[in-house]
């Protein structure tokens, strides 16, 4: 038998191309490509190859080996594809540079277009001045988790350094507005030429304007944890950073403990004029008398201990706001017995213990005395402390202006919460996170049937918020408590109490009394509020005062 008319076709050796193409033209029927159309010249464009089947359809996707008749009709249409292949390449090699050059002609006409475009922009019509006011809005750098109030004003990509980067009247008009260059914020690696160049640009672009100052010694890298502290008393850097000292208004400072950092800073002891605002994860040794607001943090390297907190109270004499991260304890110094008369506000956070004792806030309270305190605010959950509440109630005792506090500590006894507080006579405001055996001992007190008979307590009580709690059967507690208060205010005995708060962490029940006991829920006089996590209780007053914040 003969074989097909494509096998003998593939094995003669004197066939040509064009014999081929018409053999599988007829016999194998080319697949179609679409064809595209010159839309100017309606020219046949792409479609004028299309791709044969193949000569063995019956072995592809099979791992079957063919013989040597089908290796040679693989082999002829293979040749014969190739033939197109090489045409094609060689048309899109020439599609690739037309198109090139038609990308690099739209390429130039839009640069035309917005070069062009960029005179009739209103931005253009917009007077310097008033680019100088947008500009004082604008971020004075990056951010940073420590000291995240001084923005990295240095950092290339943000802030003011950006703004000179647009074009040169944007430079002329960020270079001219002193607002911009208020913030220098310089972590310290050793003597460079560079941030000596920064600083002395900043300064001289501020003005006479007051500045906020941030230094940080940063370890640099490859030097074991136990470097020596660079040599600040002969930094060139910080010299030409004390030059103007004298419009320091608000210093960040963190700096090892020792006292060789604190040298550089001995030339301007008695030149910060300006100083109002000083933040250190250190003790500085100079006169501040002129700071109305002191805050000593924490840093693992530094802690700011018990004593070093009390003492700096001596340091700035008319501080008005103090914010305190104490961390350890020297139990074997000596403490003076500091009377601050111009303190207005205290907030102590006993951070978690890094030193082999549990001693609490004896030291520090124990030694204080405050006689114009207004806000104060103790935190110690979770830290490994004891609670003083001696030491804490007699501080208490010793203040009698005291009109807020806050209070969150997970180990105070209800006792004692009792009998500290009977100690804050004039306090308006409460924000309790204690356990909840305490908060249910206050409640009861508070609600008690005989309450009217009992000794003053908290007379002058406003705003009570209770946070953390469990129970949802404190809502009930709270319902009773109001009712007393509200009997108590009838007869003259206490204050009004206008805002009360209950932050739960599980979900209530879905019923409960919450306009008090034996309170008629149409002749309540408060408004109470279901919110996500917490209840709240309001007076039904146009003029309801708003309960006082509290910022740790």
């Amino acid at each position: 038998m003969k074989p097909p008319l494509e096998a003998r076709i593939f094995s003669s050796q004197v066939v040509s191309s064009h014999i081929l193409l018409l053999t599988f033209d007829s016999a194998f029927r080319y697949t179609a490509i679409p064809a595209s159309i010159c839309h100017h010249c309606e020219t046949t464009l792409t479609g004028q190859t299309s791709i044969p089947v193949s000569p063995i359809p019956h072995l592809i996707g099979s791992n079957a080996i063919p013989n040597q008749e089908q290796g040679h009709w693989i082999r002829g249409a293979v040749d014969m594809a190739m033939v197109d292949v090489r045409k094609l390449e060689g048309e899109i090699w020439r599609v690739k540079s037309v198109l090139a050059q038609l990308q690099g002609e739209c390429r130039a006409l839009e640069e035309f277009v917005d070069t062009h475009r960029a005179f009739l922009t209103p931005a253009r019509r917009v007077y310097p001045e008033i680019w100088a006011e947008i500009f004082k809005y604008c971020p004075r750098g990056s951010t940073h988790r420590r000291f995240a109030e001084v923005e990295d004003s240095f950092d290339p990509n943000e802030g003011p350094m950006v703004l000179t980067q647009v074009c040169s009247a944007w430079r002329q008009i960020a270079i001219s507005t002193p607002q911009l260059w208020t913030t220098i914020r310089l972590t310290y690696r050793g003597s460079s030429l560079s941030q000596q160049a920064l600083i002395r640009t900043w300064t001289q672009r501020s003005g006479s304007l007051p500045l906020t100052i941030a230094v940080m010694e940063i370890k640099p890298t490859g030097y074991p944890k136990d470097y020596p502290p660079l040599n600040w008393s002969e930094s060139e850097v910080l010299h030409e950073l004390c030059t103007s000292s004298a419009r320091w208004k608000e210093l960040y400072l963190l700096l090892p403990a020792s006292p060789l950092p604190w040298l550089g800073f001995e030339p301007i002891r008695h030149e910060l004029h300006s100083l109002q605002k000083f933040i250190s994860f250190s003790t500085l040794d100079v006169p501040l008398a002129q700071i109305n607001r002191l805050e000593f943090s924490l840093h693992k390297h530094t802690p700011a201990s018990i004593d070093t907190c009390l003492l700096s109270l001596d340091l700035v004499p008319n501080v008005q706001e103090c914010v305190f991260h104490m961390g350890a304890c020297e139990p074997w110094t000596t403490l003076p017995a500091i009377h601050h008369s111009e303190l207005r506000s205290l907030t102590v956070i006993a951070e978690a213990l890094r030193d082999n004792t549990q001693k609490g806030l004896a030291r520090f309270f124990s030694n204080l005395s405050t006689p114009n305190l207004k806000t104060l605010v103790i935190h110690s959950i979770a830290n490994g402390r004891q609670w003083d509440h001696y030491a804490i109630g007699h501080f208490l005792s010793r203040t009698p202006s005291l009109e807020a506090l806050e209070l969150k500590c997970d180990i105070i006894k209800a006792n004692e919460l009792l009998e500290e507080l009977r100690e804050a006579t004039a306090l308006t405001s409460l924000i309790l996170s204690v356990p909840t055996r305490s908060t249910e001992e206050l409640l009861d007190y508070l609600s008690s049937a005989d309450a009217v008979n009992l000794l003053p307590f908290l007379l002058q009580l406003q705003s009570l918020s209770f946070e953390g709690l469990a129970k949802p059967d404190f809502v009930y507690r709270i319902g009773k408590m109001i009712a007393c208060r509200t009997v108590l205010a009838k007869m003259n005995r206490s204050a009004r109490l206008t805002f009360v708060k209950y932050d739960f962490s599980s979900s209530p029940t879905s019923k409960f009394d919450c306009t008090g006991h034996g309170t008629d829920p149409r002749e309540s006089q408060f408004t109470v509020t279901r919110q996500s996590t917490s209840f709240v209780f309001r007076r039904r007053s146009a003029q309801f005062a708003q309960p006082l914040q509290f910022s740790a």
